[in-house]
């Protein structure tokens, strides 16, 4: 096995998501794709439907979720054009899942091993810390996230990993009108001159 140092200049991840979307034949509309905020989530909506949430505040859906579950910073829910909701956020059997999110589990980081994903056991956290360029617009809306990954197992809390996303949510795919698509690219350096170590992990 190798352990792998994410470096100073960090990891880049992209994924690309398509979905069904009915055409339409507003298409130079300015503000086609829209993007809007409220207290809770950042809500992008082609041509009046809802696509895609950005979940900008730490809320459980009930009571009896432990308050090391909650965390803001992720995608949910995720919409068909017919409204339906695609993704999942605090399922009763993983409460620590959240609709589309990056974290990781098995790591190293100054002798710890911080584990971002399974955020019950409390040795790791990965918080939001500001949405900015928010932008909606004919074609395309799109938004940058900062996000923390958070060792919470020493003798005080160290931000381990600085995260970026950049979010973009299309209106329409080329030649292929009945769909639309949205991408992240997420950016992760370390917060300081300490690496995270990422071991050798399978599932």
């Amino acid at each position: 096995m190798t352990n792998v140092p994410l470096s100073r200049r960090g990891f880049m991840a992209a994924g690309a998501m398509f979905f069904g979307l009915r055409g339409t034949s507003q298409r130079g509309r300015a503000d086609a794709v829209e993007a809007v905020t409220d207290a809770a989530a950042l809500h992008i909506r082609v041509d009046g439907r809802p696509v895609v949430d950005f979940r900008l505040r730490a809320e459980a859906p009930k009571a009896s979720i432990a308050a090391s579950f909650l965390r803001a910073g992720y995608i949910h829910p995720v919409f068909t054009p017919s409204g339906r909701i695609v993704t999942d956020d605090y399922p009763d059997d993983h409460p620590h899942q959240h609709g589309v999110f990056f974290a990781w589990t098995k790591t190293e980081f100054e002798g710890r091993h911080p584990d971002f994903w399974n955020m019950g056991d409390g040795t790791g956290a990965v918080e939001l810390e500001k949405i900015e360029d928010v932008r909606g617009g004919a074609e395309k809306a799109t938004f940058k996230a900062r996000l923390r990954h958070v060792d919470l197992s020493g003798p005080q809390r160290k931000t381990a990993l600085n995260e970026q996303w950049d979010v973009t949510v299309y209106r329409a795919v080329p030649g292929m009108t009945r769909y639309a698509m949205f991408d992240i690219v997420s950016t992760q350096e370390c917060a300081s001159t300490s690496p995270l170590i990422l071991p050798d992990y399978r599932y």
